[in-house]
């Protein structure tokens, strides 16, 4: 019988980079030392993080309105289908995801606190509850209108930073209030706003008061009165809170409705936008920098890149309202997952090439429950899980070595 320690380095590393699991990978470090440096050595992780990332989508599933929200992962593989968010002691509402951290609304935690939010890994079962949110001065243009994110600083995977902007004066300000994984501390700033404007967000949109992430930056597709516009916004400026950036960016163009489902995803190289319009067509957008000057100057810009899409491909026969495009994959900007009848299964369809495939049958308990606009979320899981501070302690990783 062949010993695991009489095996060259080359086949144990390529034994180890088979392994489906990045937890189990993490916690084989723990067999020994010769494992140990293996699994530490910089061309293993190279290679480890070239492997294909698991993903899925967090989907609203709530039968009637009345109900408590009732989030679900689907079961796009044999790891997506185990996750949850189970090991909550109530239903969590969903806010907000970045890769595989999700920030969630605990309504019943604290019945006197509504606004209780928790931060989670769900691969992981770790979580992190926030302290009370600083009461915010000031006239509210709406008292439920918080735009809400998080994000990762690119430079240090383990510091991210909890964000809700608050309209306050009328549109002409927001208050800024910005959560720290580092000070465990909340920060509050006001962020004056260029003139004042009806801001408010873009609803049936996914996320809609939850911003999405890209290069450091956190993005809100709004509105006011006139015109659709985009809010950036720096939550890693220096640690004077003045210094943080809001910046308003025209675009995307096209003429909000009532009937309109917005999808907004951030990818590695861009972020995409899909607007469905009633249950006929869709579009989608890319928001990207260009040169606009022979100094070299850049601009962000939206750009259409594939216009008015018919919905008929996907199912014929039906409603309008039983198509519904329920977001980008979260780690491909070319692919779009759709739910179609008689069976609600989920279909993909590629940008590129104008292909559809079947995704997953939904599940039995799922096939009624997808509202006309449900609220979907994006989740990735990276090579290696990313981390979530317990409350008293401050060491970042905490899952548990494991017993041979």
């Amino acid at each position: 019988m062949i010993n695991m320690d009489d095996l060259p380095e080359a086949l144990l590393a390529e034994i180890l980079y088979r392994v489906p699991c990045p937890k189990s990978i993490f916690r084989c470090k723990s067999v020994s030392k010769r494992w140990f440096h293996l699994i530490s050595a910089p061309y293993f992780v190279r290679r480890l993080k070239q492997k294909p990332m698991v993903s899925t989508l967090i989907v609203e599933a709530t039968d009637e309105i009345l109900d408590p929200p009732l989030f679900e992962f689907l079961p796009m593989c044999e790891i997506t289908s185990s996750l949850s968010l189970s090991f909550y002691n109530t239903e969590p509402n969903v806010e907000a995801t970045y890769n595989d951290l999700v920030l969630s609304l605990l309504c019943n935690y604290h019945w006197e606190d509504p606004d209780c939010y928790s931060i989670c890994n769900p691969y992981t079962k770790q979580w992190l509850y926030l302290p009370p949110i600083p009461e915010v001065q000031g006239e509210l243009v709406e008292r439920g209108m918080v735009y809400k994110g998080f994000l990762c600083d690119p430079l240090n995977p383990q510091h991210w930073n909890f964000v809700l902007l608050v309209p306050v004066s009328l549109g002409s300000a927001f208050h800024l209030q910005v959560w720290s994984s580092e000070t465990r501390e909340w920060r509050e700033s006001v962020i004056s706003v260029p003139y004042p404007r009806a801001i408010r967000p873009v609803p049936q949109s996914k996320p809609s008061y939850g911003g999405v992430a890209f290069n450091g930056m956190l993005y809100w597709i709004c509105r006011d009165d006139s015109a659709m516009f985009t809010i950036e916004f720096d939550p890693f400026g220096s640690d004077d809170m003045s210094d943080h950036k809001c910046r308003f960016i025209d675009g995307p163009g096209f003429e909000f409705r009532t009937y309109s489902i917005i999808s907004v995803c951030a990818f590695q190289k861009c972020v995409r936008l899909c607007v469905q319009f009633g249950g006929s067509c869709f579009s989608v957008w890319e928001f990207k920098e260009e040169v606009v000057d022979s100094v070299g100057d850049k601009l962000k810009k939206w750009h259409l890149i594939v216009d008015r899409v018919s919905l008929n491909q996907f199912s014929r026969n039906c409603s309008d309202h039983d198509r519904i495009v329920l977001g980008f994959h979260p780690t491909n900007e070319d692919i779009l997952y759709m739910r179609t009848p008689p069976n609600y299964s989920i279909v993909t369809y590629s940008i590129r090439d104008k292909t559809v495939e079947r995704a997953i049958d939904a599940p039995e308990h799922l096939e009624h429950c997808f509202a006309p606009f449900e609220t979907v979320f994006p989740f990735v899981l990276p090579w290696l899980p990313t981390p979530v501070p317990s409350e008293n302690s401050t060491i970042l990783w905490n899952i548990e070595t494991p017993k041979f």
